[in-house]
Formats: C-alpha cells, structure tokens, sequence
C-alpha cells in the first residue's frame, strides 16, 4: 500500500483564493528510484501553500530531506540533501470532465487531499540519477577491489581490457608507430 499523507482542505474550498499554508515536518518510508534505494535520515521539511483557485486546489512549495545513498563509483553510503519543488492540481471529479485531456490532477475526496504523490515526485525529480559522494570520487578498483579514495592501489589497467583494443593494430602512422 502507497505511503499516504492525507490533508483536510476545510472551509477552503468554499472561497476562491483562501489558502492553507503548511509547514511540517514529517517522517518518510525508504523509497527507492531506479535501482537506488534512498532512506531519510531525520524527518523530511514540507513547506507547501494550497490555494482555492476556482477550478481547483493547487499545491506549491518544496519539500527538504536528507537521504542516505550510495555511491555509484566507490559504493560508500552518504548523506544527501534533497530539496525538491512540489506542485499538484486537485479537483473534485464532477471538475474533472471540464479540465483538458493533457491536464494531470489528483482527486479531492471527502474535503481532503493526498499530497504524498506529489511529494514523492518532487524528491524524485530532484535525486541524481547516478548518486556520487563527491565528484573527484575515484571508485574501486576494477583488479583488486581497492576504495582508490582511501588507499591508491598498485594495479595496472589492462589496455587490451578495452572492446576497441583490437581495432589500434589496424591503424599505423608514417614512421611505423
């Protein structure tokens, strides 16, 4: 079952242009993006505004979180900070019908929204798709398995290790090299 964080809307709905304005702190599940499967650390920071705007309840805010990771070249964990934009558009399903076929929206259900997939989606967009504790990182070695990081190892890359090896002998200068 998707992780929910539902949000009663009130009297907002009633008058155009009143707002709710949240700023909470919440705790999130693990979630995993592709293959990397981020956990938050300490609780996530939502500050998001939601406002009656006639054809239906927009969201607008962010959401901060630090996520542990680990790294794509030396496979370290790390602490990352996500800070990701959230938007979403709300409306009740009788709105639904009137709103343009590309349009995408979320349902109002019982005078409450669920903001945990914008939430996500924010975060999401935010995360790299390739996650490195620090971009001078010099990862493992491929021979020995060393954390290049932490000890320089003594293992010569193999230059035939290459697919397009083979194709250097095809290739000769004037002077024989």
């Amino acid at each position: 079952m998707e992780p929910l964080y539902r949000v009663e809307l009130g009297t907002i709905l009633n008058e155009l242009g009143d707002q709710i304005m949240l700023d909470v702190e919440m705790s999130l599940e693990p979630f995993t993006v592709g293959t990397e499967t981020f956990s938050p650390v300490s609780p996530a920071h939502v500050h998001i505004s939601l406002t009656n705007t006639g054809a239906g309840v927009v969201a607008q805010g962010t959401i901060t979180v630090d996520l542990t990771a680990t790294c794509c070249r030396c496979l370290g964990d790390f602490v990352l900070q996500s800070v990701g934009d959230v938007e979403g558009f709300y409306v009740t399903p009788s709105h639904a019908k009137q709103l343009p076929e590309e349009q995408e929206y979320e349902f109002i259900h019982d005078h409450a929204i669920d903001l945990m997939p914008a939430l996500l989606a924010a975060m999401t967009v935010d995360l790299p798709f390739a996650p490195l504790h620090d971009p001078e990182c010099a990862g493992i070695c491929p021979t020995c398995g060393a954390d290049r990081n932490v000890d320089p190892c003594d293992c010569l890359e193999e230059a035939d290790g290459s697919p397009f090896a083979a194709l250097g002998d095809l290739f000769h200068t004037e002077d024989g090299e």
